[in-house]
């Protein structure tokens, strides 16, 4: 005799509640810190009524959610999009908003609403994780971009901005700032909305790599401006101590992918819509291996400088650069003016120095024919390694 049990429309509710989440963090526990968690969280249900819902495990048991651990975050008409861990606070972002919670046991259960049954399921009632708003009007709708760097969560909005939280305080509105100023203006002429709900980002040797398509940019986080964002009148100040590198990978496919994990960025994509997977190590720490047969062209360019006199004619006499020791590979060195392109070669001889050491930077004194121009930029290119101080 084979039995089968069919769900109600009840049971299939309370089942999509779990199975429709698509993001997850686990949390809770004051022993744990930022390094694990005592209960598992889900967030980001595909079901348009239950998108702000928020649920939780059974202590140490992924495997089992109680019907009394979820919360509803904010309005229900906005969906919780991503978690993030700072402090000992769980951080629960929504496109528009920010909310914050944290781990609190309830100290007025006893035995007597065990034994009367006003409590029967102590496990659940005994602890609870607050909703809290840190701030109404700034949030995050692409979840794959929340790193914690330098103890700080820093994120990607599809605003084109990028933001770092500073702190936890519902009391004060100066918890969350901007740290993209720098690249701001790139983003938004460059990528659509929904490119940016689809980056992804990595915490790599001290710096936060956004991935949007097959553009990187890349933040210092241990800078003075990153650190102290916060002690600034005005955050253009800070941003302005903050540096962004930017790169872009020649990869023909609108299906590219990037990773992270460890000391490795990798990325999935097909060509051309075709059934092969393409798998790509683009950089790595500590490791000597040479993962392409061909050079890769290193380049660097500055933008087009009008000195704040745009109408005025300048001279240019002198350019001093700092090379990092290569080698040997030559570098092409570039001047770009309103006049026209003046290009030189630059060997570094001698071989490769440390660098830590201060012999691996060389400087450079160019004397280019920049006469009578109104702007002025530098251009860098090297078919191999190429360093900048």
């Amino acid at each position: 005799e084979i039995s089968v049990i069919i769900p109600t429309d009840v049971e299939k509710n309370e089942i999509r509640k779990v199975f429709g989440m698509t993001q997850s963090i686990w949390f809770g526990g004051s022993a744990d810190g930022i390094n694990g968690g005592s209960r598992l969280f889900l967030c980001g249900n595909t079901n348009e009524s239950e998108k702000s819902l928020v649920i939780w495990s059974s202590l140490n048991n992924p495997l089992y959610f109680s019907e009394n651990n979820y919360a509803y975050v904010g309005n229900k008409a906005e969906p919780v999009t991503a978690f993030g861990k700072q402090g000992e606070n769980l951080i629960i972002f929504k496109p528009n908003e920010t909310y914050y919670s944290y781990y609190a046991q309830n100290s007025d259960i006893n035995a007597n609403d065990l034994i009367n049954q006003t409590v029967v399921d102590y496990e659940a009632n005994s602890v609870y994780f607050p909703m809290i708003t840190l701030h109404s009007t700034i949030g995050c709708d692409c979840p794959d971009t929340v790193q914690l760097c330098r103890n700080r969560l820093v994120w990607l909005n599809s605003d084109g901005k990028v933001y770092t939280l500073v702190s936890a305080n519902q009391y004060s509105e100066m918890t969350i700032y901007p740290v993209s100023d720098m690249i701001e203006r790139r983003i938004k002429a460059t990528h659509s909305v929904e490119q940016l709900k689809t980056a992804t980002s990595h915490d790599f040797e001290g710096h936060y790599v956004l991935m949007i398509e097959c553009d990187a940019y890349v933040m210092d986080y241990n800078s003075y401006g990153y650190t102290h964002v916060y002690g600034y009148t005005k955050t253009e100040d800070a941003n302005c101590l903050i540096p962004w590198y930017y790169w872009r990978f020649n990869i023909e496919s609108k299906n590219v992918k990037f990773y992270g994990f460890k000391d490795f960025i990798f990325s999935f994509y097909r060509i051309n819509d075709s059934d092969v997977l393409t798998f790509c190590v683009l950089c790595s720490s500590g490791i000597n291996e040479n993962f392409y047969d061909e050079k890769i062209v290193s380049s660097l360019q500055t933008k087009m400088f009008d000195f704040s006199s745009a109408g005025y004619l300048k001279n240019i006499d002198r350019v001093s650069v700092g090379f990092g020791n290569n080698g040997g590979e030559p570098i092409s060195v570039s001047f770009v003016t309103d006049k026209g392109i003046e290009s030189d070669v630059v060997s570094l001889n001698g071989a490769q120095t440390d660098e830590r050491q201060a012999a691996f930077v060389r400087v450079k004194n160019f004397h280019p024919s920049a006469r009578a121009v109104r702007t002025f930029g530098v251009k860098i290119e090297c078919e191999g390694p190429l360093v900048i101080d």
